[in-house]
């Protein structure tokens, strides 16, 4: 479906649907969905991860855990608030990206991921994404993070009259 909006010399002009934008490194698809983003940060941390494991022979844990957190887990993490997957498929992807750093360690590749997380004191990339909603949830009920509710509301009823271009006369 087409729809137009009118200009300011009241002729009717066609919005262009775009499949995806991005908006502060985050990418969202024209459904509100965020699998592509999620696609892509998991591929950007796998790149990570590849050049790490050419780079260095053997990673004793404590490199391991640093370099997982100062180069990977940011790029899983950020803005994860927003973004935060409600489908297992993008979940387990953002997950497998973390099994696989937790293998580098020399020694602990033969443990299972729950093991290796424990060995690492590492929660699941979930555990954290949920500890991030309750922490913004927590900022937004005590004023920590002032947003202006009031603002929102009165762009929104600035918006224009939408219409479909059927409704045109």
């Amino acid at each position: 479906m087409n729809y137009t909006t009118s200009s300011n010399n009241n002729t009717w002009v066609p919005f262009v649907v775009a499949e995806e934008e991005k908006d502060l490194r985050v990418i969202i698809d024209n459904e509100l969905k965020f699998s592509q983003h999620i696609q892509a940060q998991a591929n950007k941390a796998n790149r990570v991860l590849g050049a790490l494991q050419h780079t260095f022979l053997a990673l004793d844990k404590t490199a391991c855990l640093n370099l997982y957190k100062s180069l990977i887990r940011p790029l899983l993490e950020y803005a994860s608030v927003v973004w935060n997957p409600a489908l297992k498929r993008d979940k387990d992807t953002l997950e497998k990206v973390q099994q696989r750093a937790t293998r580098l360690a020399q020694g602990l590749s033969h443990l299972s991921y729950s093991d290796r997380l424990a060995s690492f004191q590492l929660p699941t990339l979930q555990f954290r994404r949920l500890r991030a909603d309750v922490i913004q949830t927590f900022k937004i009920l005590k004023n920590i993070d002032n947003i202006n509710f009031q603002y929102v509301e009165r762009q929104c009823s600035k918006q224009q009259e939408v219409l479909p271009p059927e409704d045109i006369t």
